[in-house]
């Protein structure tokens, strides 16, 4: 038997035990080993209450792509969309600039690959920066709890934290690169944290209360930093 959630296939085999259980193969396939008893409804259930988990184990599998050189012809990403990258000579260690659907990366011609990394990185402070103040406030509003303070870090393992005591939240750099909706979604989990500080059950009802697509924004996510 097979079953397919969220464009994953999974294979269902029925045995004599008593739980079920989930495993991913190096190949990247998924098995399923659940009671001969239970339907076939809860199997689903079950699959698709462990679709995150199931996304993430599997993208670690896969080899992480290149890093970016910074050279004319790549293409990076702000809010989910590529857009090509043109460098061009300039003055200093770099500025970008995003004009009619081109980054363009200003740097000069002995310039090396970590300056123009960090003349990148600098822009997309920026674009987080102007893009977290009115998904701050919806969220917040949303939540009912209000934030100290909101930082950007650039986080390798990590989307987002919250210092309870502090209510300071810190948010990744790299959330610049994924889909809108992820930044609404981390900014809610962290805001949570200011009213359940752990992982309990209670936390991810209040996910589902609050922000309730956030399945599909951690699967946006895909997996921690890289």
């Amino acid at each position: 038997m097979e079953i397919v959630i969220d464009g994953i296939p999974i294979a269902v085999e029925k045995k004599r035990i008593k739980n079920i259980y989930l495993r991913i193969r190096p190949d990247g396939t998924v098995h399923l080993s659940a009671p001969r008893g239970m339907s076939e409804a809860a199997i689903r259930s079950f699959a698709r209450s462990r679709a995150g988990w199931i996304q993430q184990h599997r993208q670690r599998l896969q080899p992480p792509p290149p890093p970016p050189q910074y050279v004319s012809g790549e293409a990076l990403l702000l809010w989910g969309e590529p857009y090509p990258l043109r460098v061009v000579p300039g003055d200093g260690r770099g500025t970008a600039v995003l004009r009619e659907g081109t980054l363009f990366l200003y740097a000069g011609p002995e310039s090396t690959r970590q300056e123009r990394q960090a003349a990148v990185k600098s822009w997309y402070r920026e674009q987080l920066l102007s893009a977290i103040p009115s998904v701050r406030q919806t969220c917040e509003a949303i939540v009912g709890q209000r934030a100290a303070e909101v930082r950007v870090r650039d986080m390798r393992t990590r989307w987002g934290t919250c210092s309870v005591a502090r209510r300071r939240i810190w948010l990744s750099l790299q959330l610049v690169q994924k889909p809108p909706a992820c930044l609404r979604c981390v900014m809610t989990h962290e805001l949570i944290h200011l009213l359940e500080p752990s992982h309990s059950p209670r936390f991810w009802t209040l996910m589902d209360r609050f922000c309730p697509d956030w399945r599909e924004g951690r699967r946006l996510l895909g997996g921690p930093p890289a």
